[in-house]
């Protein structure tokens, strides 16, 4: 945990294997590896382990970024199961959300650090970020 924000860094740990269909999980069951780790199971043969609870919920526009993109990928919307290629997309995807995480206290931290006199950031439009 660090100083500026309350999260904590998790490593990742992801298997993928071929894939027959695709149902986005309603709510995963917990991992192998405790409490804040949920198993990712789209169908008997496709599953990721072991993925930091804090990635599967992380949130973009209000969607959550890895569900959603796995509901694009259903059988019933491709017409086709998932592909090898595109379940190593998913695992690529969640190892750079997870490091991206991992790294928030340091980017905000630095953030802090180059603002002017601790002026709070601003988005383009003018409005206060923090």
């Amino acid at each position: 945990m660090c100083a500026v924000c309350p999260r904590k860094s998790k490593n990742l740990k992801i298997a993928s294997k071929t894939v027959s269909s695709c149902r986005t999980p309603a709510k995963p069951p917990p991992g192998t590896l405790g409490q804040g780790f949920l198993d990712i199971h789209l169908n008997p043969t496709t599953h990721w382990k072991d993925l930091p609870e804090e990635t599967w919920k992380s949130t973009l526009g209000g969607y959550q970024v890895l569900k959603k993109w796995l509901s694009y990928r259903e059988q019933s919307i491709l017409h086709r199961p998932l592909t090898q290629e595109e379940a190593e997309q998913f695992t690529h995807h969640t190892r750079r959300i997870t490091a991206l995480l991992a790294e928030t206290c340091e980017l905000d931290r630095h953030y802090e650090s180059v603002l002017p006199n601790n002026q709070p950031r601003q988005n383009p439009d003018g409005k206060t970020l923090l």
